[in-house]
């Protein structure tokens, strides 16, 4: 036989006890007339719990309580007393001022009035939702993407540092330009960076910087001290910050710190190999104009001796013959010569120009009949084709000449005996394009982006004149950009011949 059913009265207590959701029943005053098991479970307050009793006996009244009312949490309720039911906001509500062993809830509530059969509010039943888990959970995602936020805008600042320093040339330049960064990154007062005298820095370095509000002395709250590390491993210096404007420093800021300290050694390393570079490059400078002028001193008497021996000896064809051979020598050599100061005097910012306005055709006729003699020896065929008119530009006339001289003795030496070599001098305006083509030996697509190079020389030949040093086209590069020209090169490959054209500023006729 079943048990009878329960009376209205004890379903209803059963129900609210065992409803999964905090329910709380408040008197038209604010005194809580009942909570069921899960308000127990939320707040921690079971059974007999003093702060539990204290509810029910009416001595914690939620109308009166101060942090319902701080957190807006009564004039809601005042409004469910009244009739409406109403969604409350979610609050904090922090139980251990009750009891020092509960702890904090994120809750969030409905509050629904209860009325009899004529509509009178009789009571209001108040269901609390626990959402501490998800508030929680939400802010450690907040604290997570504020972290990363910072992180990449901590990685966009030492990537700017990172471009910063791989720009400076000097280990000064470097560590100055590295305690800033590091005092603008870490945020701090001070920072401060000592290198070591090592194998590529010749002379200690050190920097400082300091914020314009710093304190003088500083205040030495808190120091960071990385060292700098060259590839190999040596110690080349240290790199510190000190004086940190809020809080001490971290284990990001130390990281941080060790980041642009690999930067910076790397950096300085660099440098210190870059004006190892510039030494020794300013070195050979001075050996090619030592050189140079130590080759011109003995030409001056073998000449002499030349015409002396010509002179002396001139019924003997032997004799004749051997002068002529001296004398062809000691232009050759002359002329490598000159190239070797003229290339000393570019790479040391020494050439000065004589700027005139001077005719097209004038520079022209000067370097054909410079060339001539090569041309006719090697059996070219030497082609001018004029179409610019009476045409002027702004230079020197020394240097414009030298310049097709180098490119056609070029063409000539690059290109098989009884080659066709063609001068072509073109208006388009506003500038004047003079080319020198051949079809000689042409360039290798790999070679002709370097063939203004110093001492860039293409494969030998069989029939390549001997002689050059592989400065030619880079004086004549040098040249042109000093008149505000340029130059430029082109073959469609190996035996396809070279094309090189000069483009110079015309001045009105």
């Amino acid at each position: 036989m079943q048990d009878e059913p329960a009376i209205p009265a004890q379903r209803y207590r059963t129900l609210f006890q065992q409803a999964p959701v905090s329910i709380q029943i408040l008197a038209l005053d604010g005194r809580t007339l009942a909570v069921n098991k899960a308000w127990e479970n939320l707040f921690q307050f079971h059974d007999d719990h003093p702060v539990k009793q204290m509810f029910l006996s009416g001595e914690l009244n939620v109308l009166t309580d101060p942090q319902l009312v701080a957190s807006g949490v009564t004039a809601w309720l005042r409004r469910a007393l009244d009739g409406e039911s109403v969604e409350i906001p979610p609050i904090r509500f922090d139980v251990s001022r009750f009891d020092g062993a509960a702890q904090a809830r994120w809750v969030k509530a409905l509050a629904h009035p209860v009325k009899d059969e004529h509509g009178k509010v009789v009571e209001v039943m108040l269901m609390h939702d626990d959402i501490t888990e998800q508030v929680e959970a939400q802010a450690e995602l907040a604290q997570r993407l504020d972290r990363e936020k910072r992180n990449s805008a901590l990685l966009a600042k030492v990537a700017q540092a990172s471009r910063t320093l791989n720009t400076a040339l000097s280990s000064q330049q470097i560590a100055e330009a590295l305690v800033e960064e590091v005092r603008a990154i870490l945020e701090v007062h001070h920072a401060g960076v000592s290198l070591s005298e090592g194998a590529h820095l010749r002379q200690a370095v050190k920097a400082v910087s300091r914020a314009a509000d710093a304190a003088e002395p500083p205040l030495m709250r808190a120091r960071l001290a990385v060292p700098l590390v060259d590839r190999k491993g040596h110690n080349i210096g240290l790199i510190e910050a000190w004086d940190k404007h809020q809080g001490e420093f971290t284990e990001e800021d130390e990281a941080i710190l060790v980041q642009l300290a690999s930067i910076a050694s790397n950096g300085f390393e660099n440098a210190g190999l870059y004006g190892s570079l510039q030494e020794q490059d300013r070195r050979k400078d001075a050996f090619l104009a030592t050189l140079a002028q130590e080759l011109r001193t003995p030409l001056a008497p073998i000449a002499l001796a030349m015409d002396v021996l010509k002179t002396t000896g001139a019924g003997d064809l032997r004799v004749l013959k051997a002068s002529e051979d001296i004398g062809r020598q000691v232009r050759h050599l002359g002329s490598l010569v000159d190239d070797l100061l003229d290339v000393s005097r570019v790479m040391r910012g020494q050439i000065q120009l004589e700027r005139t306005r001077v005719e097209l055709e004038t520079i022209v006729a000067g370097a054909v009949a410079q060339v001539r003699p090569l041309m006719e020896a090697r059996g070219h065929a030497l082609v001018v084709e004029q179409e610019a008119g009476n045409t002027a530009v702004i230079g020197d006339a020394r240097r414009l000449v030298q310049v097709l001289v180098s490119l056609l003795d070029n063409a000539a030496r690059y290109t098989p005996p009884g080659g066709r070599i063609v001068l072509s001098v073109t208006l388009k305006a506003p500038a004047v394009r003079i080319a020198v083509r051949d079809d000689g030996a042409g360039i290798e697509p790999r070679l002709l982006p370097h063939v203004f190079d110093l001492f860039s020389r293409g494969e030998h030949a069989p029939e390549r004149i001997r002689g050059g040093l592989g400065i030619g086209l880079a004086l004549v590069q040098n040249i042109v950009v000093l008149h505000g020209g340029t130059v430029a090169a082109h073959s469609q490959g190996p035996g396809k011949g070279s094309t090189f054209t000069v483009s110079l500023a015309t001045v009105p006729v």
